[in-house]
């Protein structure tokens, strides 16, 4: 009986190291795919922001046209 033991306690060791292992990989695939959002949602704004000036802009273009 106690050679059982000792098999399901390297076992679960065993698992417990795993575990570890796979959490930190999945933290790390987590992390990057937030990364690449967050930069592709820059790129998006930044086109964006191009294609819509901003209302100052907007405010001494229509100033200047009218003086």
């Amino acid at each position: 009986m106690e050679m059982q033991k000792q098999e399901g306690l390297l076992t679960d060791a065993e698992m417990e190291s795993m575990t570890s292992v796979q959490a930190s990989e999945v933290d790390d695939w987590a992390n990057f795919k937030d990364n690449d959002i967050m930069q592709q949602q820059s790129a998006i704004l930044a086109e964006e922001a191009e294609k819509i000036p901003f209302v100052g802009d907007k405010a001494r273009t229509l100033s200047g046209t009218e003086r």
